[in-house]
């Protein structure tokens, strides 16, 4: 079965509760700007699960309730071999303040099913790169620098020949 995805903007990712709008999108910003700011960067297992854990706290909590992944709407219990995952979890919520540094091109990659009874598919949050092609001035000053060099070499040539 093939499976369709289109891209939203972040605040539009949907929940099994619901959208999580501008403000939890802001808190998801802020917990992977803070804590994995390049989705390219390789992680352990214990942080990429307490991000996990991380985000379904934002995304599922009550608005306006503290983040804590101890205690509100949606919790998890520091069993024994998660506890250091739990509360490494707990420390990213509680460091989300509205004031830390932003994940930038974060948007969703969504299948339009989440929340189907069933349906067992979540929408995707994402890091869109930006093109690492050079613009067409950037392209336009590279051009210029090299013809600057060649025609300074080919000058230093002609005066070393005339001097001999």
């Amino acid at each position: 079965m093939q499976t369709t995805y289109t891209v939203l903007p972040l605040s539009q990712a949907a929940t099994n509760i619901g959208g999580i709008g501008d403000v939890k999108a802001a808190q998801v910003k802020e917990l992977f700007g803070r804590w994995q700011s390049d989705f390219a960067a390789p992680v352990t297992a214990q942080h990429a699960a307490a991000m996990q854990i991380a985000l379904w706290e934002i995304v599922r909590e009550t608005p306006g309730v503290a983040l804590n992944v101890l205690s509100g709407n949606i919790f998890y219990p520091s069993a024994e071999g998660i506890a250091g995952t739990i509360a490494l979890a707990n420390t990213y919520v509680s460091s989300i303040d509205g004031t830390g540094p932003l994940a930038k091109n974060l948007v969703v990659l969504s299948n339009g099913t989440f929340g189907v009874q069933g349906s067992g598919t979540q929408d995707l949050i994402v890091q869109f790169r930006t093109s690492a092609v050079p613009e067409p001035a950037t392209w336009s000053m590279l051009i210029l620098g090299f013809g600057l060099i060649g025609a300074a070499k080919r000058r230093s040539v002609r005066t070393r020949t005339a001097l001999a």
